[in-house]
């Protein structure tokens, strides 16, 4: 089983969008390390599918800022 730190004494109030989108970025990777990881493939599966939802999210984020 995959233990996952939720409250990381490292995070913080995000304050910028460059910093949230560097953000959804770095949760793609870890949720994409956690699906390698697991042996359930359900499991993998919903963490793959919430890599690709936040490099989505990530990718809005900076479309709309570049309209700006």
């Amino acid at each position: 089983m995959v233990s996952i730190r939720w409250n990381a004494p490292r995070s913080r109030p995000l304050t910028s969008m460059s910093k949230t989108t560097k953000s959804l970025k770095k949760q793609a990777v870890t949720s994409q390390l956690a699906a390698r990881r697991t042996a359930d493939p359900a499991v993998a599966h919903q963490m793959l599918t919430l890599a690709a939802a936040f490099r989505a999210q990530a990718a809005v984020i900076k479309k709309n800022k570049k309209k700006k």
